[in-house]
């Protein structure tokens, strides 16, 4: 069995389902999940609460046998270990931000993986497979976009990337400047387009996104319902994403194979070129 630890909200969650999968499919095993971070997020005041999300696309919250459960959380780092021995579970902790190409044989089909693996390089093989299980089992209305123009998503994240020092200092925030130039990129090579606003903010967004197309303001969703906004932005036919897992995988989404997506130039706020987080788009995506 393959159990990943599920940390962080939708987008986070869908990376780590994701690789975990292709794992299960390369060794020939399943997928659980470590549910343990989302329990005492209040005793942590830099961990945004979250939940599990999955169930969105009708994916159960498997959890591992209760023997591998207690080697995985329980007790002090000794028993731990001496438990994991005892189950034979290979333990897998991402080193790094970038891909690595050695996963799968580092790990075996009895593995903990705990990490954000966010890389499409993860589970390229399985992409179809993806597609299928990823099926929003929540149907939103799609009444409110008008499907005879060229619908452009774009996603402004603000939330705990200002709320929180800590993830503002890591993450920072994507530029009015990004989200105008992304969008006269688009305009120059598909014509008119309408730009459809998302945001966990969007008085904010409605007060300084000012842009020379029509736009039109997607209605703010709660934490919980998020799942909405994401399934919104996958039926847009091209993205602007901002430097978030959650808009990431609006886009990523979106099945159709001419779809254009502009994604900020840097990733986090202290990288000092694209090279650094290169793995983390999809080859034909526009970093900018």
């Amino acid at each position: 069995m393959i159990t990943v630890k599920l940390q962080g909200g939708l987008g986070n969650q869908l990376f780590q389902y994701a690789a975990a999968r292709a794992l299960a499919e390369r060794h020939g095993s399943t997928v659980a999940f470590d549910l343990s971070s989302f329990r005492n997020t209040a005793a942590r005041p830099d961990v945004m609460p979250r939940s599990y999300e999955l169930d969105t696309f009708g994916i159960a919250p498997m959890q591992p046998p209760l023997l591998d459960g207690l080697a995985l959380n329980s007790g002090p780092v000794l028993f731990k270990k001496i438990g994991q021995k005892l189950r034979n579970i290979t333990i897998y902790q991402e080193r790094s931000l970038g891909y690595d190409p050695a996963i799968g044989e580092k790990t075996t089909a009895h593995t903990y993986l705990v990490g954000y693996f966010q890389s499409e390089r993860y589970f390229e093989n399985i992409k179809d497979t993806l597609r299928r299980d990823l099926s929003f089992q929540f149907v939103a209305d799609p009444a409110s976009l008008p499907h005879e123009r060229i619908l452009v998503s774009l996603h402004v994240r603000r939330g705990d990337y200002v709320s929180n020092p800590h993830a503002r200092e890591l993450h920072g925030l994507c530029s009015l400047e990004y989200y105008r130039q992304a969008a006269a990129y688009l305009a120059d090579r598909l014509g008119e387009i309408t730009v459809v606003v998302f945001s966990d903010d969007q008085p904010w967004a409605r007060a300084h996104l000012i842009l020379p197309h029509p736009v039109i303001f997607a209605e703010e969703c709660s934490t919980r319902e998020s799942y909405r906004d994401m399934q919104f932005m996958s039926r847009c036919d091209h993205h602007i994403i901002a430097n978030s897992s959650f808009s990431w995988w609006g886009a990523w989404l979106n099945p159709t194979s001419d779809k254009l997506v502009v994604a900020p130039h840097h990733w986090l706020a202290h990288e000092e070129d694209t090279g650094t987080s290169a793995d983390r788009t999809p080859a034909g995506w526009i970093r900018m």
